[in-house]
């Protein structure tokens, strides 16, 4: 389009320069004429000395008029101008008119093809997400299939694919688990206590939590469940939290419509108690800043709507030591429903520390993190925590790495042959 104007302009320009050659021509033509007056005049006055003033005077004044006035000369030009002017128009502005039309098709045709394109690439976009699991991909699938262009159909296939393989969920017993990761890479997938739970279910990638509260019958998260049906962005994720959803209320729905499932809460809310996750955090805060006399009320707020949080029961317990409350301290440990539990012997290490007894303290919690390494990032046991002060390190950093030495070293017994 930018050529055609710049076309334009040329052939504009040009006809301009046509019609100053013309007027020039005329100038010049209009001179020759006052020349030929002149010598006209030359003629008169021989005429005069011949025929009389009177008479040359008079054929002089109608010669000039019939012939070098202005309207003469406006009639020359409107004449020249009219006759360029049709050329002008004939040659250059009919065939730029033409061309113009023409490429006004050509861009409405390529915006037509770029709409296609456009289109095919959104459709496979939109595929491509669904293919993995994406909720917001799929749901504009199942907007699509509902329509009545090309597009439609293939939308449709898409969306039925999608659907069995999330029916195929149902009896897929291959599902993930819980895991707790390390800055260091290692790894520990359990068991797990309810609070250790709570805190995946708050993480990024919850399944495999989801998961262990469904098998594990935890009803105190399904409000936990409940959010995250509507939270989450991942099909997989949400069809296992309908699943665990559904195997401890018994409500069915789709992972992707909700509708069913929050009327049926809107009528059962009432009936199920929320984990206290919001006291839980405020817990680990304060825990965090060494605030024991904030931390400790908060941990025993989750411990009475679930005694089964053995990590706030120890960390309640250790803000207990540490503020000097001893017997407050005993009676938290005395209701470990499992002694032998990690977080039971992480406990037992920090009271038989506050009571004196270094040596057997210290090697309490080196047996501790030898048997989970994870415990020596989830359970504090570095030297600059304040948790461990009264440890003696050194003789914990020997225990733990003697008993590694020994773990790497200790030979293999050759296999018997049968």
């Amino acid at each position: 389009m930018e050529a055609a104007r710049e076309s334009m302009r040329r052939d504009v320009a040009e006809a301009k320069r046509e019609l100053d050659q013309e007027v020039s021509e005329i100038r010049v033509n209009n001179r020759n004429r006052t020349i030929g007056g002149s010598i006209v005049a030359a003629i008169c006055v021989v005429l005069t000395w011949r025929f009389g003033y009177g008479e040359v005077r008079e054929l002089t004044e109608k010669y000039v008029k019939d012939h070098m006035n202005e309207p003469e000369f406006d009639k020359i030009a409107r004449v020249v101008i009219s006759n360029r002017a049709d050329v002008f128009v004939s040659e250059r502005l009919v065939p730029l008119k033409q061309t113009v039309l023409s490429l006004g098709s050509d861009i409405a045709q390529a915006q037509d093809q770029l709409t296609k394109i456009t289109e095919e690439q959104r459709i496979v976009t939109l595929i491509t997400r669904a293919e993995a699991l994406d909720k917001l991909a799929f749901i504009q699938l199942m907007s699509m299939s509902k329509g009545t262009n090309k597009f439609s159909s293939i939308a449709a296939a898409e969306v039925l694919k999608v659907t069995r393989m999330l029916r195929f969920e149902n009896v897929n017993q291959a599902f993930s688990t819980p895991m707790l990761v390390a800055t260091d890479g290692m790894t520990f997938e359990g068991p797990f206590t309810n609070d250790e739970l709570y805190e995946q279910l708050s993480n990024p990638d919850p399944e495999g939590a989801v998961n262990a509260v469904s098998s594990s019958q935890l009803k105190l998260f399904i409000p936990k469940l409940v959010e995250l049906a509507h939270g989450a962005g991942s099909l997989m994720l949400l069809k296992r939290v309908s699943l665990a959803l559904h195997n401890l209320t018994r409500v069915s729905y789709e992972p992707w419509d909700t509708q069913s499932l929050d009327a049926w809460w809107e009528n059962q809310q009432a009936n199920y108690k929320k984990w206290p996750g919001k006291d839980f955090e405020e817990g680990l805060l304060a825990f965090s800043m060494v605030n024991y006399s904030k931390a400790l009320p908060a941990f025993e707020a989750v411990l009475a709507v679930d005694p089964d949080a053995e990590k706030s029961r120890a960390l309640a317990i250790s803000c207990a030591v540490d503020l000097g409350l001893r017997e407050k301290a005993e009676q938290l440990y005395s209701k470990f429903s499992n002694k032998d539990g990690r977080w039971a012997q992480w406990s037992k290490a920090k009271m038989l520390l506050a009571s004196g007894a270094i040596e057997q303290g210290t090697r309490e919690l080196a047996g501790l993190v030898l048997k989970y390494p994870i415990m020596r990032e989830a359970g504090y046991a570095r030297s600059a925590n304040a948790v461990w002060q009264k440890i003696n390190w050194p003789l914990y950093e020997r225990l733990r790495t003697a008993s590694t030495n020994t773990l790497a070293t200790e030979p293999q017994k050759p296999k018997q042959e049968p």
